[in-house]
């Protein structure tokens, strides 16, 4: 939501006089861009509807930000399963954290299916930053709730808003 589909700058150079930009050159994949950009236009089109729905009446209201925040706290906090697939094989450039790349949930289902079929939860546990949507993925091919702990990911920054 709150990414630039474009690639990070990883610094300016100067060369004979010249400024150049150096980015980033981690391919993220294409469905990372395109859901960036729909998640944007979406944001301006909600906006954008609003607005013309309420020409005189907008400048008056006062909407808190944990309002306008309730839904998306609610998607991260408890997704159903075909709102988590939403984010499903999308990675995080995390360009300031220790790995490059994270994914937010396995890029297939099956994935979930091999580590409830072994009984090793432990690589759903580490390997995707979205507990909550991981979770969303097991209680759907399991049909019933599985408790993961939550230790990071994307629900710790919601909850500190």
């Amino acid at each position: 939501m709150f990414c630039s589909a474009e690639l990070s700058l990883k610094k300016i150079e100067i060369t004979d006089g010249n400024v150049s930009f150096v980015y980033n050159n981690s391919v993220m994949n294409d469905n990372h861009y395109k859901l960036i950009d729909q998640v944007h236009d979406g944001a301006i089109e909600f906006v954008e509807t609003w607005l013309s729905s309420f020409p005189d009446k907008w400048i008056q209201m006062d909407i808190e930000p944990e309002k306008l925040l309730k839904v998306a706290i609610a998607y991260f906090s408890d997704p159903q399963y075909k709102e988590a697939r939403i984010m499903d094989a999308i990675e995080f450039d995390n360009q300031m954290g220790s790995a490059e790349n994270i994914s937010f949930l396995p890029k297939s289902v099956q994935i979930v299916k091999d580590a409830i079929d072994n009984g090793d939860y432990s690589i759903l546990e580490q390997s995707y930053s979205w507990k909550e949507g991981v979770q969303s993925m097991i209680k759907h091919v399991k049909n019933e709730p599985i408790d993961i702990p939550v230790s990071s990911g994307i629900s710790k920054l919601i909850k500190t808003i």
